[in-house]
């Protein structure tokens, strides 16, 4: 059976990288790919016999995506305990759920960086077979750490380089799509300190040679000055949190930006909606000054909240979105930093983040204008997901049930 083919029409879309919204624009789907994307009034001949659904005043973009999640945690006061006291069958279930919560809050990708027992590499086969079920996933499984360290708990602990290339060969034949490894200490592990290595800059080498040789890229959690600097040295793909802790302050170096620059790294900084808390882990003030010169300097930055650690929530990612304005952004560098941007630091820039021809239909609808009030993120009308509805306008015929709302 041929795949159902439809056109959206909106008052307005947001386009590739179009820094302006295009009026009057129509969005053609067949199945979970988009055909077309474009001005009304350049819709191709052949496509205009399509049925359509017209989304009156609401905004098209690209669904959203959250690059550091960890939908094994519960974003209770203690997500370590808690994940400790289920077994894996009611995890996945968790898991699943969180995949959901993302999805109905119009994020339908998420980088989960750090599962146990490959279960994120489980949910996202799930919901890769089933859009509906909740966002894609690109999985890590258990990140690299030391004994005792970082995340430990997670069952990637390594106690020398020889288990550190196993533990890369394991993920890679269990379906990872990225390789995490803890550079440093972190907050959510008492027994470690966020900024002193846990690796050596020639273990960080190692793994990023292998990775690579796997075609795999490797995300590096580094709160750490030092921890920062030899991962970027290492030619890590990704740099997470990069928080540049010191010996009790914040160490930035901007020799390391430069550096970062040289070679394309991408920071995901994870801003969420503890980023202003006074009491927060790090003085925003002095942390935002950091974020805006690595802006500055041209270091891409994409979107990721952490969540599940304690009191972010799972679907909360535009909690982060509208605080990264602070640092320099403005609303449409924000929305690349989530959609294309994002697609591109993940390996999926062939693949979601545009509304463009060849992409998979992954798209949400909102009203206002997004470039100029991010806000408007919050209460997405339209979420399709690999062509999947899964949320509608009031007063839209869809041709196909929908699926449920989820907004546990």
């Amino acid at each position: 059976m041929a795949p159902h083919a439809y056109l959206l029409g909106a008052a307005r879309a947001l386009l590739d990288d179009d820094e302006l919204l295009t009026p009057d624009a129509a969005v053609a789907v067949a199945g979970r790919r988009i055909l077309w994307a474009g001005p009304r009034a350049e819709l191709p001949e052949v496509l205009r016999g399509l049925d359509e659904y017209d989304l009156g005043e609401l905004t098209l973009l690209p669904g959203l995506i959250d690059a550091h999640v960890h939908l094994a945690f519960d974003a209770g006061p203690d997500p370590a305990a808690a994940l400790a006291a289920v077994d894996d069958t009611v995890l996945l279930k968790e898991m699943t759920a969180n995949a959901r919560r993302h999805l109905a809050a119009g994020v339908t990708t998420v980088r989960d960086l750090g599962a146990r027992s490959f279960l994120d590499v489980a949910v996202g086969r799930a919901t890769a077979a089933d859009p509906a079920l909740g966002a894609r996933v690109v999985p890590a499984g258990a990140p690299i750490t030391v004994p005792d360290g970082h995340c430990w708990y997670l069952g990637g602990a390594c106690a020398d380089d020889d288990a550190v290339a196993d533990r890369i060969r394991l993920s890679h034949d269990s379906g990872v799509q990225v390789v995490k490894i803890m550079a440093t200490g972190g907050f959510l592990t008492t027994r470690t300190r966020p900024g002193a290595p846990q690796f050596g800059a020639a273990t960080l080498r190692a793994v990023t040679r292998l990775a690579h040789r796997l075609r795999l890229p490797v995300a590096a959690h580094a709160h750490g000055t030092e921890g920062i600097r030899d991962a970027v040295e290492a030619g890590c793909d990704t740099i997470e949190h990069c928080t540049w802790v010191g010996d009790g302050r914040l160490e930035f170096d901007r020799a390391v930006v430069d550096r970062m620059v040289e070679q394309g790294t991408v920071v995901c900084p994870t801003v969420n909606g503890n980023a202003r808390n006074p009491r927060g882990r790090v003085d925003w003030r002095e942390r935002r000054e950091h974020l805006r010169e690595l802006v500055e300097a041209g270091v891409p930055v994409i979107a990721g909240t952490d969540a599940g650690i304690e009191n972010i929530a799972h679907g909360s990612l535009v909690d982060g979105l509208e605080i990264m304005p602070d640092f320099g952004l403005t609303p449409r560098q924000v929305l690349r930093s989530a959609t294309a941007g994002a697609a591109l630091a993940l390996g999926l820039g062939g693949t979601t983040g545009r509304l463009s021809g060849g992409h998979d239909a992954d798209l949400i609808a909102v009203g206002g204008d997004p470039t100029a009030d991010l806000g408007v993120l919050r209460a997405p009308a339209l979420v399709v997901s690999g062509g999947v509805a899964v949320r509608v306008p009031d007063g839209v015929a869809w041709p196909r049930p929908v699926e449920p709302d989820w907004r546990a």
